[in-house]
């Protein structure tokens, strides 16, 4: 029923070259501004921004469950992983041409809680969460996917607003993972699907995340401890990393803002939100430092940094949350 797609809006971890991409993953919903009955347990009237804290709570607790590190990594900790999301589902809410109530978003967060973690994960949710089409035609602009009778707004890199058009499938042309089908990544610009335990898997066919590529096959990801080969191998989600000098499987530590990262004392490190990336961590060291993103209406570089907080966008020199309003 709803538009609750997963939308990639960036790497967060290019911690160090050897390591796998996370992907911060918010979800990106649009419906009504008036408030409607039958939204929450007490069957009283939910408004929009009581719907976009209980879709963000639910999302963020899920996520902690199943891949606490990303959790850490992007956001720091759940509470303030749900204020980010709420802020970035607001100005989709009522958009122009969407048909989605509070209602709906409340039938969507009930429902994530009891997604399993390779759903969430791979970007297919629950029956509730899935796009309601709007009403805006292939081509129109937007900002966000429920707004479009094809239920999904392709954003140009840096870019605030988009147009309306078409999910891609399997070998379909993509920026960004939301450009594809539900359960596909978006790998070398084209949409692949996630390789299930036991598949075929290597740079450009990626496993569930929760699976790890060791040897060509998708199977469970390693533990500390273990000889690695590939940052593929490790337990990415819980936050193990193959460290590039001894090449074992290690569980990282985190850093704040302006902090060292990267192999510091021959041991990993990664920074940890809100907003923080780890640069110039190249070989032979691999140290770098974290360098705190932007605020939102601050200015930033989307080469050479400083990058935008999670689900803003690096657009005109600036940091924006997509907004329908400022798309004509």
């Amino acid at each position: 029923m709803l538009v609750c797609r997963s939308v990639k809006t960036r790497a967060i971890l290019p911690v160090l070259p050897v390591l796998p991409v996370l992907a911060v993953v918010v979800l990106g919903c649009s419906g009504s501004t008036s408030s409607i009955g039958g939204g929450s347990d007490s069957g009283a009237a939910v408004t929009t921004d009581q719907a976009a804290t209980d879709v963000a709570n639910a999302y963020c607790n899920r996520a902690q469950a199943c891949a606490p590190a990303y959790i850490t990594i992007s956001f720091g900790d759940v509470a303030t992983c749900t204020t980010r999301l709420k802020a970035t589902l607001l100005p989709g809410m009522g958009a122009t041409g969407s048909t989605e109530t509070p209602a709906q978003y409340e039938a969507c967060a009930a429902s994530v809680p009891s997604a399993t973690c390779d759903d969430l994960l791979a970007r297919t949710l629950p029956a509730p969460c899935q796009p309601v089409p709007g009403t805006l035609a292939i081509g129109a602009a937007c900002a966000v996917d429920g707004q479009c009778a094809s239920t999904h707004c392709g954003l140009p890199a840096n870019a605030a607003c988009g147009t309306c058009v078409g999910l891609a499938g399997a070998g379909g042309a993509c920026n960004v993972d939301d450009d594809c089908q539900d359960g596909m990544t978006c790998q070398s610009n084209a949409c692949v699907a996630y390789g299930a335990e036991n598949a075929m898997c290597d740079t450009t066919h990626p496993c569930l995340p929760d699976l790890g590529c060791k040897s060509g096959a998708c199977t469970a990801p390693s533990p500390a401890g273990t000889a690695c080969q590939s940052g593929a191998e490790c337990d990415n989600l819980h936050g193990v990393f193959c460290n590039p000098v001894s090449m074992m499987c290690e569980a990282v530590s985190f850093a704040g803002a302006n902090a060292a990262c990267g192999l510091v004392n021959m041991q990993l490190v990664v920074c940890t939100g809100p907003g923080s990336l780890c640069t110039g961590e190249t070989a032979p060291s691999y140290a770098g430092s974290c360098v705190p993103y932007a605020a939102d209406g601050a200015a930033c570089d989307a080469t050479n940094g400083p990058l935008c907080n999670a689900g803003a966008v690096c657009a005109g020199g600036k940091c924006a949350v997509p907004d329908p309003s400022q798309c004509q």
